[in-house]
């Protein structure tokens, strides 16, 4: 078992070995022992403490066994889930008064014995979901005890056919038996997640004793539902009801409900146009939400859209729906084929809708909808997407982004509208085709022009709501031409645009009135013929997609940094998958804010633009495209953003990289960089011999910088070696007298030779500060056996000539150590001492004058000073409390 523990937390822990470890946070520890139960087992446990909370972590250990004994007597929050419990014994939570959650979903519980949650009176959250248990075989267990219970989530499903088939035995009942016992005295619950069962849904009388309750998810399959089914129940505000096959239901079930808010029928296989009709008992109440998802009989059978006449909907159909006062609808995967011409409008919706998710449908026609929906004053989210079962997957920009776990929450946070409602991530979709692309554009174009548009001539004007947002229309159209320049009025409130995928082509129009979006999506259209301005209407635009658009490479080389040229709060742009060769090193020169950038799928052989005109990159993704190896310029400026931001993320997996020795460089660059990698840097590439390898194979550069250089120094050196030789034997052949004649040479070249320590008779220091100089005399005193060290004061001849002094000194000393305190330039005669030390300097003793300057003096000492030795016999210190390093480093310096 594993302790938790804050640095003030009061323990007191008697014959117990206990080994801490220092965790990460504030004032935060852990403790690891080992106690012997009477299972002799070791507990796999995580204990948390913080303050007021005492946790206890023991999810995933694939424990079949459960103690009180192992939890501190005032733990508040216990987590059993996934593990492999059969059973709940009384004693199990015995003296466990401080629990306030408890989690034992997903185990293998198929009994509870009666008290076994009769001590934890304080519990506010219980989930026995995904267990084996049959909550209506377990009358006697008692609940009651749970008086602050708030949340109760015992939702099964376990062995469905098993529990069909008791359904089916007890088919003759009307209601379920079992729940009265466990969950009537719950007067505080609020939340409660349970499993249908019988042949009527009915909700016991003793459920009017939860006024509290407001969420109630209901999950199985019952044959009938009444009238009186939830009249019981009728404070809950939020019904989700799952997985349910009902062969009859009352019209006026939904009419026990005092005041529900959000109605959520999730695979409730009732038929599209039986689930309107239930809703009549809502028709003028205000709602916040319906979702009807999947309530058809049989989704995949899209026959039965037909014969059922679920796939079309009418104004007949819809009258009780628009009736309602709700702010979201959500109508997802219901297999509708036609709308008609006003079956989505009313004064009511006109006046309360505002987010309208018609996503994942066969719609046929498209343009009532358009009309209906975009004209409805109130209207803010608008997502008309294709179909489920034609579309395949497209990882998007937003997605790869997304996936990321340091970025994707920064990146989604520019999707987020101020109510919350997250931008749907986008799928690729493959549109049927009823017509073929020119008949259905012009069907679509002349239709626009007539229902839609103002047409003078010159300029098409639409006309939408002022309150739209967000508008998905992704896989929405077969073929769009953008020929014409198309003003939209009221739309300087819209910040989403999905268009992808839609077959746009000829972008040759000017688009307006779009002042306040911030992400456009046209992946997947034909942009090979667009003009340069027509992005000039999304001033204000912070994410564009254009993957898989088809460029003209020759218009992105010419005319790209025109193209993005307005977008001057750009942050993300994805131009992924155009099969790209060049970009203008200046393409971004006014998009100073983009961040994150995507080109992967292209044919690329480096960086294509210049990182210097984009210091806020922080997201580079060159993934798939013809890099071999960077450039040492690249590398460079790669390294300096990342010193400038403290981080960036660089994608190249995917190219074919070379491990080849010209790639020498970028191999090391590679291996050093601060660079953050995909794949952590361990690239697939080619060696020399064009087999695959990988990039960690060549982890040891020297090595391999010898395998690829090596061989060629070698023969060099033999060559080198070779001419030498022969010069050499010439040289003998001239001279017999050979030694004479080398001599003779070194002499004349050279004049000298270098001095040893053996050629001097001290250690010289110039110091003015006596506590200084003797701390270094003692310090240096064996520095070098039989070297003394000499002080200039201290140590001269009384009564010897100063200036004599000095000069003796210097021309006996094998160091000069010159320190430059603060009284340096105060005391008579030290200047002197330097200058005839920089006078005696011969290259015979190079390292002879060794400085150690205060910090603070260095701009006053004498430029012709520094200049006239070596820098590193120039030490600069902070303070005069010399240390060990010092001390070494100096003794390195004398010894020379």
């Amino acid at each position: 078992m594993k302790l938790v523990f804050s640095s003030n937390f009061p323990f007191v822990i008697l014959g117990l070995c206990i080994r801490i470890h220092v965790l990460g946070g504030a004032n935060t520890g852990t403790a690891s022992l080992q106690e012997t139960s009477k299972y002799q087992d070791k507990i796999p446990c995580t204990l948390t403490f913080r303050r007021l909370e005492v946790k206890a972590d023991c999810q995933r250990q694939s424990l079949d066994y459960v103690s009180n004994v192992w939890f501190p007597k005032n733990i508040t929050i216990l987590l059993l889930n996934e593990n492999l419990l059969t059973t709940l014994e009384n004693t199990t939570f015995v003296g466990l008064s401080k629990l306030r959650i408890l989690d034992i979903s997903r185990n293998l519980i198929s009994k509870i014995d009666i008290f076994a949650f009769v001590d934890l009176v304080s519990l506010e959250y219980l989930n026995l979901e995904w267990n084996r248990l049959n909550i209506y075989s377990h009358p006697e267990i008692d609940l009651c005890p749970l008086v602050n219970l708030t949340e109760l989530r015992i939702k099964q499903q376990w062995l469905e056919g098993k529990i069909q088939s008791q359904r089916h035995a007890s088919s003759n009942a009307s209601k379920p038996t079992g729940y009265p016992k466990l969950l009537g005295c719950l007067t505080n619950l609020r939340i409660l997640n349970l499993d249908t069962r019988g042949d009527t849904l009915y909700f016991d009388y003793f459920f009017s004793n939860l006024t509290k309750l407001t969420y109630l998810g209901i999950q199985g399959g019952v044959n009938q539902v009444t009238n009186s089914s939830f009249e019981n129940v009728k404070t809950v505000k939020s019904l989700y009801w799952s997985a349910c096959d009902v062969a009859k239901f009352d019209d006026m079930a939904f009419g026990a409900f005092e005041h529900l808010e959000t109605l959520f029928l999730d695979h409730v296989a009732v038929g599209f146009h039986r689930a309107l009709q239930l809703l009549k008992p809502l028709v003028n109440t205000n709602m916040t939400s319906i979702v009807l998802y999947e309530v058809i009989i049989n989704y995949y059978d899209k026959s039965l859209g037909i014969t059922t006449g679920d796939g079309l909907l009418t104004k007949n159909d819809t009258i009780y729906l628009t009736s309602i006062c709700v702010k979201q609808v959500i109508i997802y995967r219901n297999n509708i084929f036609v709308i008609e011409t006003g079956a989505l409008s009313s004064e009511v919706w006109d006046r309360c809708l505002k987010f309208l998710d018609l996503s994942e449908t066969s719609l046929l026609s498209k343009r009532e909808i358009l009309r209906d929906v975009f004209m409805m004053r109130s209207i803010e989210f608008v997502i008309l997407t294709g179909d489920w079962l034609e579309k395949h997957y497209y990882s998007s920009f937003v997605d790869n982004i997304a996936s990321d776990k340091e970025y994707g929450s920064l990146l989604l946070s520019h999707l987020k509208d101020k109510q919350g409602y997250l931008i749907k991530s986008q799928y690729n979709k493959k549109h049927p085709q009823k017509f073929n692309v020119k008949e259905r554009a012009d069907v679509l174009y002349n239709w626009i022009v007539k229902n839609i548009f103002l047409d003078d001539s010159s300029i098409i004007t639409l006309r939408i709501s002022e309150s739209i947002k967000y508008i998905d229309l992704n896989w929405y159209f077969n073929s769009v031409n953008f020929k014409r320049n198309i003003h939209f009025m009221n739309a300087s409130k819209v910040q989403y645009i999905d268009f992808s995928f839609n077959n746009g082509y000829n972008f040759i129009g000017n688009i307006s009135g779009f002042t306040g979006v911030r992400t456009l999506i046209l992946s997947g259209n034909n942009l090979n013929v667009l003009s340069t301005i027509f992005f000039d209407g999304f001033s204000s635009l912070e994410l564009l997609e254009l993957s898989q658009c088809n460029f003209d490479s020759t218009f992105i080389t010419m005319h790209s940094q025109r193209l993005f040229q307005s977008l001057v709060n750009l942050t993300s742009l994805d131009l992924s998958n155009n099969l790209l060769s060049f970009l203008p090193r200046k393409i971004f020169l006014t998009n100073t804010k983009l961040r994150w950038l995507n080109l992967e799928g292209n044919r690329f052989i480096s960086v294509p633009f210049d990182l210097r005109i984009t210091p806020e990159m922080e997201w580079l993704s060159l993934r798939t495209n013809s890099i071999v190896s960077l450039d040492k310029g690249t590398m460079m400026a790669l390294d300096a953003q990342t010193r400038i931001l403290g981080k960036l993320y660089l994608f190249l997996d995917g190219n074919v990289l070379s491990c080849a020795c010209p790639s020498l460089v970028f191999l090391k660059w590679l291996m050093n960089t601060s660079v953050t990698l995909d794949k952590n840097g361990n690239f697939t590439c080619l060696d020399r011999n064009y087999l695959v390898s990988y990039v960690f194979k060549f982890k040891d550069i020297g090595d391999f910088w010898r395998q690829c250089v090596g061989e060629d120094f070698f023969y060099a050196a033999l060559v080198i070696y070779g001419v030498f030789t022969i010069v050499l034997l010439v040289a003998l052949i001239y001279a017999r007298k050979w030694r004479v004649v080398m001599s003779g040479v070194y002499h004349l070249l050279y004049g000298f030779k270098l001095h040893t320590s053996r050629d001097y008779s001290m250690i010289f220091i110039i110091c003015p500060d006596p506590n200084i100089s003797h701390l270094l005399k003692r310090s240096l005193s064996r520095c070098i056996r039989g070297l003394p060290v000499h002080i200039h004061g201290a140590d001269d001849v009384a009564g010897e000539n100063v200036l004599m002094s000095i000069c003796n000194n210097v021309a006996s000393s094998w160091r000069i150590i010159c320190v430059v305190s603060d009284q340096f330039f105060q005391v008579e005669f030290l200047s002197f001492a330097i200058s005839t030390a920089l006078i005696a300097h011969s290259p015979a003793n190079p390292g002879q004058l060794i400085y150690l300057v205060q910090e603070s003096l260095y701009d006053q000492v004498p430029q012709e000073w520094l200049a006239a030795v070596e820098e590193e016999n120039i030490m600069v210190v902070p303070s005069w409390n010399l240390s060990y390093n010092l001390i070494q480093t100096l003794k390195m310096r004398i010894r020379g």
